[in-house]
């Protein structure tokens, strides 16, 4: 975050190449941060919480930091908890995808949220949300979301695995790295 304070400037937008000049080196720290996450991926591992503020820079790498959440796929029940904890949070966080969000919600609390996002009662966050997958190019993440839940609530659709969602969880938090800095 604190890289991308100092090299994010107005004059980094100023021009392409200028822009083309800060980003090579990110895109390569960031390849290296990638190379990481697929090692914990062999070992059915995820961070479980890769964000900016658990990416530090240290001699022209990028590194991942504060393991407190990494967990093995295979620990069900601490991935239900997890799952559940974080969908009665009334929050959405940049490095979570909704469905992994919303995945320990109940048949009852999917309505309410179905509700919510239909009353545009959203979560603290989910417009941030919606920005950061504006900047990736899905300019209908919102009705996505509604249609998600709205299948599952018919019953028209299962929710994802939970120990899928982990596992994939850490490679779309390293998607998101770009768009929070910028």
């Amino acid at each position: 975050f604190e890289y991308g304070e100092k090299v994010l400037t107005k004059r980094v937008f100023s021009s392409q190449k200028a822009f083309d000049k800060v980003m090579e080196p990110l895109a390569s720290m960031i390849d290296q941060l990638y190379e990481g996450i697929l090692s914990l991926q062999e070992h059915k591992i995820s961070h479980g919480d890769l964000s900016v503020r658990n990416v530090i820079l240290s001699k022209n790498k990028l590194k991942m930091i504060d393991f407190g959440m990494a967990t093995r796929k295979s620990d069900l029940d601490y991935l239900k908890g997890r799952t559940k904890f974080i969908g009665s949070l009334d929050r959405c966080y940049d490095p979570y995808p909704y469905e992994y969000i919303i995945q320990g919600l109940s048949k009852g609390s999917l309505k309410k949220e179905l509700d919510n996002l239909k009353a545009k009662d959203y979560r603290d966050g989910y417009e941030d949300y919606l920005r950061f997958h504006q900047l990736l190019g899905n300019h209908d993440r919102h009705k996505e979301i509604i249609d998600y839940l709205t299948d599952i609530i018919k019953g028209d659709r299962k929710k994802s695995s939970v120990s899928k969602l982990f596992l994939n969880l850490d490679t779309y938090s390293l998607g998101l790295l770009l768009p929070t800095l910028l």
